[in-house]
Protein backbone atom coordinates (compact mmCIF):
# COMPACT_ATOMS: atom_id res chain seq x y z
CA UNK A 1 0.00 0.00 0.00
CA UNK A 2 1.17 3.47 -1.20
CA UNK A 3 2.06 5.64 1.88
CA UNK A 4 -0.43 8.57 0.34
CA UNK A 5 -2.94 6.23 0.62
CA UNK A 6 -2.32 4.77 4.29
CA UNK A 7 -2.27 8.69 5.81
CA UNK A 8 -5.60 9.74 3.73
CA UNK A 9 -7.13 6.96 5.85
CA UNK A 10 -5.46 7.40 8.95
CA UNK A 11 -6.39 10.84 8.32
CA UNK A 12 -10.11 10.20 7.27
CA UNK A 13 -10.48 8.63 10.90
CA UNK A 14 -9.81 11.76 12.60
CA UNK A 15 -12.94 13.20 11.32
CA UNK A 16 -15.01 10.94 12.87
CA UNK A 17 -17.52 12.82 15.75
CA UNK A 18 -17.57 16.54 13.47
CA UNK A 19 -20.94 17.52 13.79
CA UNK A 20 -21.74 19.29 9.76
CA UNK A 21 -23.72 22.06 9.38
CA UNK A 22 -27.10 22.25 8.23
CA UNK A 23 -26.16 23.81 4.77
CA UNK A 24 -23.22 21.33 4.34
CA UNK A 25 -23.98 21.12 0.58
CA UNK A 26 -24.64 25.13 0.15
CA UNK A 27 -22.05 27.33 -1.39
CA UNK A 28 -18.68 28.10 0.02
CA UNK A 29 -18.18 30.91 1.46
CA UNK A 30 -15.12 33.32 2.04
CA UNK A 31 -13.26 32.33 5.09
CA UNK A 32 -9.94 34.50 5.38
CA UNK A 33 -8.25 36.49 2.89
CA UNK A 34 -4.57 37.37 2.16
CA UNK A 35 -3.78 40.39 0.80
CA UNK A 36 -0.36 41.36 -1.35
CA UNK A 37 0.18 45.06 -0.68
CA UNK A 38 2.73 45.53 -3.02
CA UNK A 39 1.35 44.13 -6.46
CA UNK A 40 -2.72 44.91 -5.34
CA UNK A 41 -3.58 40.82 -4.64
CA UNK A 42 -5.63 39.15 -2.72
CA UNK A 43 -5.35 35.22 -2.08
CA UNK A 44 -8.81 34.16 -0.77
CA UNK A 45 -9.57 31.02 1.15
CA UNK A 46 -13.20 29.50 0.46
CA UNK A 47 -15.21 26.77 2.16
CA UNK A 48 -17.30 26.07 5.28
CA UNK A 49 -17.58 26.18 8.86
CA UNK A 50 -18.29 23.33 10.87
CA UNK A 51 -18.76 22.77 14.66
CA UNK A 52 -17.09 19.27 16.44
CA UNK A 53 -18.30 17.57 19.50
CA UNK A 54 -16.41 20.08 22.07
CA UNK A 55 -18.83 22.95 20.30
CA UNK A 56 -15.78 24.69 18.49
CA UNK A 57 -16.16 25.75 15.09
CA UNK A 58 -13.42 25.14 12.94
CA UNK A 59 -13.17 26.35 9.40
CA UNK A 60 -13.00 23.80 6.45
CA UNK A 61 -11.40 25.07 3.92
CA UNK A 62 -11.86 23.78 -0.13
CA UNK A 63 -10.30 25.69 -2.61
CA UNK A 64 -8.58 29.54 -3.04
CA UNK A 65 -8.37 32.08 -5.50
CA UNK A 66 -6.25 35.11 -6.81
CA UNK A 67 -7.99 38.31 -7.13
CA UNK A 68 -6.42 41.05 -8.95
CA UNK A 69 -5.75 44.83 -8.79
CA UNK A 70 -8.87 45.29 -10.30
CA UNK A 71 -11.11 42.61 -8.37
CA UNK A 72 -13.10 41.88 -11.14
CA UNK A 73 -10.51 39.04 -12.08
CA UNK A 74 -10.59 36.19 -9.85
CA UNK A 75 -8.18 32.97 -10.97
CA UNK A 76 -9.02 29.51 -9.42
CA UNK A 77 -5.95 27.57 -7.75
CA UNK A 78 -6.07 24.16 -9.28
CA UNK A 79 -2.96 21.98 -6.88
CA UNK A 80 -1.94 18.34 -8.16
CA UNK A 81 -4.27 16.78 -5.29
CA UNK A 82 -7.07 18.98 -4.08
CA UNK A 83 -8.87 16.08 -2.30
CA UNK A 84 -5.91 15.68 0.39
CA UNK A 85 -5.86 19.81 1.19
CA UNK A 86 -9.52 19.78 1.68
CA UNK A 87 -9.76 16.60 3.42
CA UNK A 88 -6.27 17.58 5.76
CA UNK A 89 -6.84 21.57 6.43
CA UNK A 90 -3.93 21.60 3.97
CA UNK A 91 -4.50 25.30 2.94
CA UNK A 92 -2.66 28.19 4.90
CA UNK A 93 -2.81 31.40 5.21
CA UNK A 94 0.88 32.81 5.02
CA UNK A 95 1.29 32.16 1.37
CA UNK A 96 2.98 35.86 0.41
CA UNK A 97 6.67 36.60 1.13
CA UNK A 98 7.74 38.71 3.50
CA UNK A 99 8.66 41.51 0.53
CA UNK A 100 5.62 40.60 -1.22
CA UNK A 101 7.43 39.05 -3.91
CA UNK A 102 6.60 35.68 -4.08
CA UNK A 103 3.49 33.08 -3.47
CA UNK A 104 4.11 29.75 -2.20
CA UNK A 105 1.03 27.33 -2.25
CA UNK A 106 0.37 23.71 -1.31
CA UNK A 107 0.18 21.26 -4.56
CA UNK A 108 -1.01 18.26 -2.50
CA UNK A 109 -0.07 16.87 1.03
CA UNK A 110 2.15 14.72 -0.94
CA UNK A 111 3.00 17.00 -3.96
CA UNK A 112 4.81 19.41 -2.08
CA UNK A 113 4.86 23.48 -2.70
CA UNK A 114 4.47 25.48 -5.77
CA UNK A 115 6.12 28.71 -5.91
CA UNK A 116 5.44 31.87 -7.97
CA UNK A 117 6.74 35.57 -8.81
CA UNK A 118 3.84 37.70 -7.86
CA UNK A 119 4.30 39.63 -10.65
CA UNK A 120 2.94 36.90 -12.57
CA UNK A 121 0.82 35.00 -10.05
CA UNK A 122 -1.83 35.52 -12.08
CA UNK A 123 -0.62 34.75 -15.85
CA UNK A 124 0.63 31.96 -13.86
CA UNK A 125 -1.98 30.62 -11.71
CA UNK A 126 -4.48 31.01 -14.49
CA UNK A 127 -2.42 28.26 -16.78
CA UNK A 128 -1.42 26.43 -14.02
CA UNK A 129 2.38 26.56 -14.39
CA UNK A 130 4.54 27.79 -11.55
CA UNK A 131 8.33 29.36 -11.35
CA UNK A 132 9.09 26.27 -9.37
CA UNK A 133 8.17 23.58 -7.12
CA UNK A 134 9.45 21.32 -4.09
CA UNK A 135 8.84 18.46 -1.71
CA UNK A 136 10.69 15.55 -0.67
CA UNK A 137 10.47 12.00 -1.17
CA UNK A 138 12.12 8.97 -0.45
CA UNK A 139 14.77 7.47 -2.59
CA UNK A 140 12.30 4.60 -3.59
CA UNK A 141 9.57 7.63 -5.22
CA UNK A 142 7.49 7.46 -2.66
CA UNK A 143 5.67 10.76 -1.41
CA UNK A 144 5.99 11.93 2.45
CA UNK A 145 3.35 14.29 3.61
CA UNK A 146 3.86 17.87 3.51
CA UNK A 147 3.05 20.52 6.23
CA UNK A 148 3.70 24.29 5.58
CA UNK A 149 5.84 26.14 8.53
CA UNK A 150 7.11 30.18 7.64
CA UNK A 151 9.51 32.30 5.85
CA UNK A 152 12.68 32.37 7.10
CA UNK A 153 12.75 35.31 5.20
CA UNK A 154 11.92 37.03 2.05
CA UNK A 155 13.08 34.01 -0.42
CA UNK A 156 13.34 31.15 2.27
CA UNK A 157 10.88 28.72 3.90
CA UNK A 158 10.44 26.52 6.43
CA UNK A 159 8.56 22.91 6.03
CA UNK A 160 8.24 19.47 7.32
CA UNK A 161 7.71 16.10 5.54
CA UNK A 162 7.28 12.54 6.41
CA UNK A 163 5.26 9.42 7.44
CA UNK A 164 2.73 9.50 10.29
CA UNK A 165 3.56 11.71 13.18
CA UNK A 166 7.17 11.63 12.27
CA UNK A 167 7.69 14.72 10.82
CA UNK A 168 11.60 16.10 9.69
CA UNK A 169 12.09 19.93 9.70
CA UNK A 170 13.09 21.53 6.36
CA UNK A 171 14.46 24.78 4.63
CA UNK A 172 14.15 25.78 0.85
CA UNK A 173 16.01 28.60 -0.81
CA UNK A 174 14.37 29.44 -3.59
CA UNK A 175 17.37 31.46 -5.81
CA UNK A 176 19.81 28.34 -4.56
CA UNK A 177 17.18 25.76 -5.21
CA UNK A 178 18.89 24.14 -1.86
CA UNK A 179 17.17 21.67 0.28
CA UNK A 180 18.38 21.89 4.06
CA UNK A 181 17.70 20.30 7.40
CA UNK A 182 18.79 20.74 10.89
CA UNK A 183 18.11 17.19 11.42
CA UNK A 184 20.47 14.17 10.73
CA UNK A 185 20.83 13.68 7.19
CA UNK A 186 18.97 10.59 5.98
CA UNK A 187 20.03 9.09 2.91
CA UNK A 188 16.65 7.45 2.16
CA UNK A 189 15.52 11.34 1.54
CA UNK A 190 16.01 13.46 -1.88
CA UNK A 191 14.39 17.09 -2.44
CA UNK A 192 12.65 17.39 -5.78
CA UNK A 193 12.24 21.13 -7.39
CA UNK A 194 10.85 21.96 -11.04
CA UNK A 195 14.59 21.36 -11.63
CA UNK A 196 14.42 17.88 -10.84
CA UNK A 197 16.24 15.51 -7.76
CA UNK A 198 17.85 18.24 -5.18
CA UNK A 199 20.11 16.42 -2.65
CA UNK A 200 19.63 17.29 1.08
CA UNK A 201 22.24 19.50 2.68
CA UNK A 202 22.84 20.35 6.21
CA UNK A 203 22.07 23.57 7.54
CA UNK A 204 24.96 25.91 7.75
CA UNK A 205 26.13 25.98 11.29
CA UNK A 206 25.01 22.57 12.22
Amino acid sequence: MRYATLAIVILAGTTVGCKRPSNEFSSPRLLATASNAKYHLTCKLYGRLFTVDSGKTDKFVQYVTIQGPDRNREIRYLPEDATSLEQSSGFFTNVWSPDGELLVLPLGRFEGFSITRSAEALQRIASGKFNDSVRVELTSGERLWHEFGKWNGPESFEFSAGLSRDQTPYAYDIPTGKVTTNEALNDNCVGVSSQGKVKIEAARGR
